[in-house]
């Protein structure tokens, strides 16, 4: 029964990055840092730090023989 279990997460986590360079192709994935700031002495919310990073794909030479595709 284990093996069985770690074959269906191991098969989830391929769903998984196949489902996810699907959607990066298609220009659908952003990555977004969001750190909430906080002061320790007065315990209070100072804000917030938000930054997107580009994670798109590189465009792909037509000479590329990358397997990326």
């Amino acid at each position: 029964m284990k093996a069985e279990v770690m074959r269906k997460a191991a098969q989830d986590e391929l769903d998984l990055a196949r489902d996810l360079r699907k959607a990066l192709k298609a220009g659908r994935v952003k990555y977004v840092l969001v750190k909430g700031n906080s002061d320790p002495a007065t315990k209070t919310h100072q804000g917030y730090l938000m930054k997107e990073y580009d994670i798109s794909l590189p465009k792909k030479d037509e000479d590329d023989q990358d397997s990326t595709a």
